[in-house]
């Protein structure tokens, strides 16, 4: 009877765990979302036309060299998470001593025209350091409210494989021609104030303004310094698209522009 209700408890017990972590997994996923519904709100205040959203997330699995049959299965997750077509997309597998790259790309997926998406797996060991590294990149030009679930989805799958992620995201837009220059500060001011964002630092130059501040209403950020940043919002013109390109890029940019 003892081992009976010691095993009860053992399961209660259990099934409160998974409960509370499915609870504080629900709850981050919806802090995901309005963090970057307030993004996008502030992206349509300046009134550009939407050109394209970029994610790239990295998580480090510590003490891990993996074989190829192992990155497969992670690699698998992905696939299917992200719809990816096994039939358009590459593939190429590396290995040296001691390191082991997968690399995926596919571009228009299974009805994700004008969609592309990078994996790359790689896993190397030095002496007694082990270590795997899961980068992933997406870049579209579709619906930009697509950049939420992208988020979260990402999100989730990497945080499988370790608390060690780092997730930048940035939403283009544009408007047609050479825009007068002294608007450039009102479209960035504009952006930190629709997201009660304090201004960090500003970079100016020929053609281009670039903006970090952190913001409370922002879950994540990083350290700069000193600081704290979350936001980092810019305004460039392209004499080669002859157009006025609008970033906002949470916690940075990273993307050349």
């Amino acid at each position: 009877m003892k081992r009976i209700f010691g095993f009860i408890i053992i399961l209660v017990l259990f099934f409160s765990m998974v409960s509370s972590a499915e609870q504080i997994n629900v709850e981050d996923n919806q802090k995901d979302k309005n963090d970057y519904e307030l993004i996008l709100n502030s992206f349509e205040n300046t009134g550009s036309t939407f050109d394209n959203y970029n994610i790239n997330g990295h998580v480090v699995m510590d003490n891990k060299f993996l074989s190829f049959e192992d990155m497969d299965k992670i690699l698998e997750e992905f696939i299917i998470k992200f719809d990816i077509d096994k039939q358009s997309m590459e593939y190429t597998r590396s290995e040296q001593t001691d390191f082991r790259q997968i690399y995926v790309y596919d571009k228009n997926g299974q009805n994700k025209a004008d969609r592309a998406i990078s994996i790359i797996i790689d896993s190397e060991r030095c002496q007694s350091m082990e270590q795997t590294h899961i980068i992933v990149d997406i870049s579209t030009n579709q619906v930009y409210k697509g950049i939420v679930e992208d988020y979260v989805k990402l999100k989730n799958n990497l945080k499988k494989y370790s608390k060690n992620i780092d997730i930048y995201s940035c939403i283009c837009g544009f408007f047609e021609g050479k825009i007068d220059e002294k608007c450039y500060n009102n479209i960035v001011d504009d952006i930190l104030y629709s997201l009660d964002a304090q201004k960090k630092d500003e970079m100016k130059d020929v053609n281009i303004l670039s903006t970090t501040g952190y913001s409370k209403k922002l879950s994540d950020y990083i350290k700069y310094g000193e600081e704290k940043i979350n936001v980092n919002a810019s305004v460039r013109y392209s004499e080669y698209d002859d157009k006025t390109f609008v970033y906002i890029g949470t916690p940075l940019i990273t993307l050349e522009y």
